[in-house]
């Protein structure tokens, strides 16, 4: 096992998210959870994180109606660390306008990532 890292700031765990292109979306339904694989990305601050889906699917009537939810991201890497694997959670907020300065932000995060 590598060495144990302590630094656990939004500067240090950036560069792993930024690797990883995707993470495991958890909402809840009916009582029960209801998990997805989603494409993500952050700001580098780690306080927002983007998605996309299409509007007419469950997870979107989920959010409304109970809109906590969590991101699973695990590493591709081989490497075991501290950061082979994170977790974030908090509220979830539905970005829909496509002119929203938010949206846009989200939209050229994700668009720069997978290129």
């Amino acid at each position: 096992m590598d060495k144990k890292i302590e630094d656990y700031s939004a500067p240090a765990i950036f560069p792993f998210l930024q690797k990883t292109l995707s993470g495991s979306l958890c909402t809840l339904k009916n009582g029960g959870i209801n998990a997805r694989f989603m494409v993500f990305a952050c700001d580098s601050e780690l306080k927002n994180y983007y998605m996309l889906t299409h509007k007419h699917t469950e997870k979107i009537s989920e959010i409304k109606s109970n809109p906590t939810g969590a991101l699973s991201v695990i590493s591709t890497s081989d490497k075991l660390d501290d950061y082979s694997e994170t977790t974030v959670s908090g509220k979830l907020l539905l970005l829909t306008e496509f002119e929203d300065p938010d949206t846009q932000k989200g939209f050229k995060l994700l668009c720069s990532k997978s290129s």
